[in-house]
């Protein structure tokens, strides 16, 4: 009686309930997209730094992390990486040369760092040569540089300029040598590109009299959920190496994914909070509207616990028809936008700062379109319940005598 008397209510006033429906559907469609739009960003951001820097696992020699000397490198690399390479789950394996060198030109010098890599298997390993803007991917000199079209700038080079660079040998002995610019290259972030330039092993080591030696080994993985196993493969195969995940390279990474968690989060509450004053407002209006009617209904024996449940299912229904037409309007935005993805232009500057890409493709768990469906409805629920005690307070017959 009480299901039915309330289903006939909510479409007394069709605008009313209309308005509390596209409400419930609006603000199910925002929180939903938000997460879509966080996760999207967040995926993105950790996808590109593991496949274009870090990697999902860097293996180096005892100490190398505390004090990244090139006294702590890890001797008959090539050995190392074909053993590595056997691994099924293994994709690519790239060894590096790393030294901190000061760049010099005619105009200008900076700090940078300088690895030296194996073209070939670093380019597969992160796709460093993919980059390229101008110019070739470390050839068609005899000591070629590659460098970030940010750097470029700061030091005013152009392809085919020289380069000098200064840094001290495992000895402490001081070395310089003028590279050629054979290639340019920009990545999405510009912090990283200011800071790196890559060489050629051979180049490298033969300078610093470390044939055959590497600061670190990084290990590309074909799917992100085997990192452990692989890990407990690794630390077991070379239990003298240490043995990193991505979280453990570069914690800034979980550091930028926790603020971006964070303000979700923030978002979806102001969200919620939003469409819960929303409904408060429009069920207390439809309360007081309906003054001299509750007040009859209490006069001919309807209690208060039945009035209580009336005002509650009403709200169930307005709810239960709002909630699955704001999914399906996320499901369709988040799908469509997921496809084409959205582009952030206007702000990749200051995102470049942060290695995150200027698209942006949202995506969203089946489980998390529940988990917001059930937060925003219970939300919509505990909006009713001002209204509902309200309503209780009424005295029968004050309210008949209503205007």
């Amino acid at each position: 009686m009480i299901t039915q008397i309330a289903w006939r209510n909510v479409w007394r006033n069709k605008v009313r309930s209309l308005v509390v429906i596209a409400s419930v559907a609006v603000g199910i469609w925002a929180a939903t997209f938000i997460a879509a739009f966080s996760s999207g960003m967040r995926h993105r951001y950790v996808e590109t730094a593991i496949h274009k820097e870090v990697s999902h696992i860097q293996v180096h020699a005892n100490g190398y992390l505390d004090d990244p000397e090139l006294s702590e490198s890890i001797p008959d690399v090539n050995t190392m990486i074909s053993q590595i390479e056997k691994i099924p789950e293994v994709k690519s394996v790239s060894s590096r040369l790393l030294v901190n060198a000061m760049a010099a030109t005619a105009s200008a010098s900076t700090g940078v760092l300088l690895r030296g890599i194996d073209t070939l298997s670093e380019n597969n390993t992160t796709g460093i040569g993919k980059n390229l803007v101008e110019g070739n991917y470390l050839s068609g000199a005899a000591l070629p540089a590659y460098i970030s079209s940010e750097l470029a700038d700061k030091l005013h080079l152009k392809l085919k300029h020289k380069i000098v660079f200064t840094f001290q040998d495992a000895q402490g002995y001081m070395i310089s040598a003028a590279f050629r610019i054979t290639g340019i290259f920009k990545t999405s972030n510009s912090t990283f590109d200011l800071q790196n330039v890559f060489l050629r092993d051979a180049d490298l080591s033969a300078l610093l009299k470390m044939d055959g030696e590497a600061s670190e080994i990084a290990v590309l993985l074909k799917n992100d959920i085997d990192v452990p196993a692989v890990i407990s493969k690794l630390k077991s195969q070379f239990p003298q190496y240490d043995v990193k995940d991505w979280k453990q390279i570069a914690p800034e990474l979980a550091l930028t994914v926790d603020s971006l968690n964070e303000t979700l989060y923030m978002f979806i509450l102001i969200i919620v909070l939003a469409l819960v004053f929303g409904i408060v407002n429009t069920m207390l209006m439809a309360v007081l509207e309906r003054t001299r009617e509750i007040g009859m209904l209490m006069a001919i024996g309807m209690n208060r616990k039945k009035l209580f449940r009336m005002i509650m299912t009403e709200t169930f229904y307005l709810s239960l028809v709002g909630t699955p037409a704001g999914l399906l309007l996320a499901y369709i935005t988040i799908v469509l936008t997921g496809k084409y993805g959205i582009s952030l232009a206007l702000f990749a500057q200051g995102l470049s700062s942060y290695g995150i890409s200027k698209m942006v493709y949202p995506e969203l768990e089946a489980s998390v379109y529940g988990v917001i469906a059930v937060f925003i409805f219970t939300g919509t629920l505990l909006a009713s319940f001002y209204p509902a005690i309200r309503a209780l307070k009424f005295n029968s017959v004050e309210a008949m005598r209503a205007v």
